[in-house]
């Protein structure tokens, strides 16, 4: 749980504009609309195609509107992490990453689960448009509530952590120091910022190396499908490469030097990092599952790596 920092002075941040009845207009519309399209597109499934993208287009709009609406609801501030007895997880990413849909893997609701696949995989059906801050989450929920520092020029906070915000003149690094020093994790989404960097080099300072996970390029969602998989690869692999050489010297031992289709780093408690990968299965063979899954971390990461691209 946060402790109330009093030293901590925390401004309402003034592009905030969240107006409660204007949040449920869009969500109840939303819903309407996700509701007629799929219904339209059913019922023209057998039929022509042309009904059919249109119900799905419909209700793509209503899904955005839904999403939009909610955000007018969303808590902001230390109060709404209080409220929540576990420490929370802290996510540190560059703010031009916020608002990236997480694009799920189309193999993802047949894919095994564990023990609780078959609500896991229901879940998933009505989060085919979650960010992929909502995904991480969605993941961590378990552990504990998702913080961020809010973006002092959020007209409304996005969907999946609780924003922090101190104001355009506030102190955003005593406060990110503040949430690691509580955080039972601490997930940072790779960039080149300076302040990221700044980030980078206090967490790894003042973290316990396995309570730190490194978020890897997504660049899946960013880069035209006609590019290539190959193409989509090399570009993720530069981002990551430009990043290691930048912090190599904040980190203990080198970070590995090719992360092939991994979406997480996390690290054992002599700071030797281990690559999270990709495949279309739990990333844990069965006669390993039950004790490796003790870790609530690599449970989370397992459901990450087994939903997305």
């Amino acid at each position: 749980m946060i402790e109330d920092h009093r030293q901590i002075e925390l401004a309402i941040n003034p592009a905030l504009k969240q107006k409660r009845w204007w949040g449920s207009i869009l969500v109840l519309s939303g819903w309407a609309m996700i509701l007629a399209g799929m219904g339209y597109a059913l019922m023209n499934v057998v039929g022509d195609l042309l009904p059919v993208v249109l119900g799905v287009a419909v209700a793509y709009i209503g899904v955005r509107l839904l999403n939009r609406g909610k955000r007018h609801f969303v808590p902001v501030g230390l109060a709404a992490l209080q409220k929540d007895p576990r420490p929370p997880v802290l996510y540190l990413r560059p703010f031009t990453e916020e608002g990236d849909i997480g694009q799920m893997s189309p193999n993802a609701i047949n894919r095994g689960f564990g023990e609780k696949g078959t609500w896991r995989a229901t879940a998933l059906l009505v989060r085919f448009l979650d960010t992929y801050e909502q995904y991480i989450g969605f993941a961590f929920r378990k552990i504990g509530p998702l913080a961020a520092i809010g973006n002092p020029t959020d007209g409304l906070p996005h969907l999946g952590a609780y924003r922090i915000y101190v104001g355009l003149e506030g102190d955003w690094q005593k406060m990110v120091s503040t949430l690691a020093n509580q955080a039972s994790y601490a997930l940072l989404q790779i960039g080149s910022s300076d302040g990221l960097m700044w980030e980078v080099q206090y967490i790894v300072n003042h973290v316990q190396p396995e309570q730190l996970i490194l978020c890897l390029p997504n660049e899946k969602i960013k880069i035209s499908r006609l590019s290539g998989p190959q193409k989509r690869e090399e570009r993720r692999q530069k981002i990551y490469q430009a990043f290691r050489t930048k912090t190599q010297e904040f980190f203990p031992k080198p970070l590995p030097a090719d992360i092939g289709r991994a979406m997480f780093i996390y690290f054992d408690r002599d700071w030797n990092a281990q690559v999270s990968l990709f495949r279309s299965e739990p990333i844990f063979s069965r006669e390993s599952i039950e004790i490796q899954l003790n870790d609530p971390k690599l449970v989370a990461l397992n459901w990450l790596n087994s939903v997305l691209y």
